[in-house]
């Protein structure tokens, strides 16, 4: 099954939904997907913030360079 089937199947099972927790639990799901960079060690994110002001600065560092630098963290 492709991914806008499985979307589809989806959608038309959630709307059939009648348990409220069942609900609660899907919107906190989507809730911390869209807050994916809460969930990241803080570390992780002091580096994001400090990569994003460097480059509002037009300080740029290559991708690759980057990653490897990321990757110690982890």
């Amino acid at each position: 099954m492709n991914i806008e089937a499985r979307k589809i199947e989806l959608i038309n099972w959630i709307t059939q939904i009648k348990n409220e927790e069942l609900l609660y639990r899907l919107e906190k799901v989507k809730s911390e997907r869209d807050n994916w960079f809460e969930f990241l060690p803080v570390n992780i994110q002091e580096e994001i913030k400090e990569s994003i002001d460097q480059a509002n600065n037009g300080i740029l560092i290559n991708h690759e360079k980057q990653v490897d630098k990321l990757e110690k963290l982890i």
